[in-house]
């Protein structure tokens, strides 16, 4: 069932605080979808990420927010935004028996009221710099490794 703009929640409203920053999380676009496709559709608690999930995002990549250039990678992002959240998203695995359906688990918290902004966090990483850093072992370290002779 095709979604109707005219209805839609984030072509009226327009797109949620947490979607108005320069660097979006999927986790933010994702828990935004969910809930205009929960509100759109409320006989529906989970969607199809092929059917539901995906063609929403794809027909409202803009009011997204998304300033990311569309490419391939991005229904991967998707992905690992659900099964990586699992105090947000809840899989249908178990209870629609099916692979790739997914709901939101808290169906009454509007992105448009919330405060969360789901930041995303970048790991450290680390550099030749602070590895280069820690002294180098002594050669006398060395003599204790090699000391045994290997005599018959």
């Amino acid at each position: 069932e095709e979604i109707n703009d005219k209805c839609c929640l984030l072509c009226t409203a327009g797109p949620p605080p947490c979607l108005n920053r320069p660097h979006v999380s999927w986790t933010a676009i994702v828990r935004t979808v969910l809930y205009v496709l929960h509100r759109s559709h409320k006989i529906s608690e989970y969607f199809s990420m092929k059917n539901d999930i995906s063609e929403f995002v794809k027909n409202h990549w803009e009011q997204l927010g998304i300033h990311r250039k569309e490419n391939q990678k991005w229904r991967k992002h998707i992905l690992d935004a659900l099964s990586h959240n699992d105090t947000i998203f809840s899989s249908g695995k178990l209870t629609c028996h099916q692979i790739g359906m997914w709901a939101l688990l808290d169906k009454d918290s509007s992105p448009w009221h919330d405060s969360t902004t789901f930041t995303r966090t970048k790991r450290p990483r680390l550099s030749y710099s602070s590895v280069s850093s820690f002294p180098p072992p002594s050669p006398s370290s060395y003599s204790s490794v090699f000391s045994t002779s290997l005599s018959p």
